[in-house]
């Protein structure tokens, strides 16, 4: 009995472990399958990842390119700004010369010329806006001053003289305002009339001086964007279209919302 016995425990021990044994094999093979499908997966990232850094590359490629274009076109761009600016100070120099030779001029001749006759034929070419050129004024003394007489009163003394056409004696009671009173208020306004009195007998080269010194000693003064206008009109009734061209576009760059640029816009169009 006790052998019968013996065989069936290690029958039912060799059951057992054939069962175990298929078990394993089977969570085994569960597992393999796992890897696979994660070694497919990371397969395919790494071919998504390959990808991309093509594509980056090819991408990279294609900015390199662009940088390099843009960094040509500046240098282009410098180029034709040194160029601009190169004929700028050619310009800029011209017209300083020219007026340097207004001032050397007249400090050797303080006589008033009348205007030329290719001044005159100048003049039927500058259009809506400009001024009709009288015939210098004959000189006349002011009357003396008297008493202590405020800024006001002498400025105003000397506009009345310009408004009656009175040009010779409102010159002179400018020039007593402003040896007078050189810090006043309104000592721009008095340099600018000064230029209005040149620019009407016909003596362009001395308005223009007159004009500049608006410009350069008031650049903040109300009068600065008409000095600007009636100095480019100057140099264009003297011929030199180059200067009057230079100081409009000047005006307007400065003053480009100004009823002066845009009278400037409308003179530049009829210079040559």
């Amino acid at each position: 009995m006790k052998p019968f016995t013996n065989i069936i425990v290690i029958s039912v021990f060799v059951l057992f472990i054939g069962c175990a044994s298929v078990t394993d094999i089977k969570g085994l093979e569960k597992r393999i399958s796992n890897v696979e499908a994660e070694n497919t997966n990371l397969k395919s990232k790494i071919e998504d990842l390959t990808n991309e850094m093509d594509r980056q590359k090819e991408l990279y490629a294609g900015q390199d390119a662009e940088l390099y274009q843009l960094k040509e076109n500046i240098q282009k761009l410098n180029g034709r700004l040194d160029e601009t600016a190169y004929k700028f100070n050619q310009e800029n120099q011209a017209l300083n010369n020219s007026m340097q030779s207004f001032r050397e001029a007249f400090s050797r001749a303080p006589g008033q010329p009348e205007a030329s006759a290719s001044q005159q034929q100048t003049d039927s070419r500058i259009g809506a806006g400009a001024e009709a050129l009288p015939s210098p004024a004959a000189s006349a003394l002011p009357p003396p001053v008297e008493g202590d007489m405020s800024e006001e009163e002498l400025y105003r003394l000397a506009k009345d003289a310009y408004d009656q056409k009175n040009f010779d004696v409102a010159r002179q009671y400018f020039e007593q305002f402003l040896v007078k009173y050189p810090k006043s208020n309104i000592a721009d306004n008095a340099r600018f009339w000064m230029g209005e009195v040149y620019f009407s007998e016909g003596w362009y080269q001395k308005a223009i001086l007159e004009y500049q010194e608006v410009i350069e000693k008031y650049p903040k003064g109300n009068k600065v964007p008409a000095a600007y206008l009636k100095q480019g009109l100057s140099f264009f009734k003297l011929g030199e279209n180059a200067n009057a061209k230079l100081v409009l576009n000047e005006l307007i760059k400065r003053f480009p919302e100004s009823s002066e640029a845009d009278a400037a816009r409308q003179h530049i169009k009829q210079i040559p």
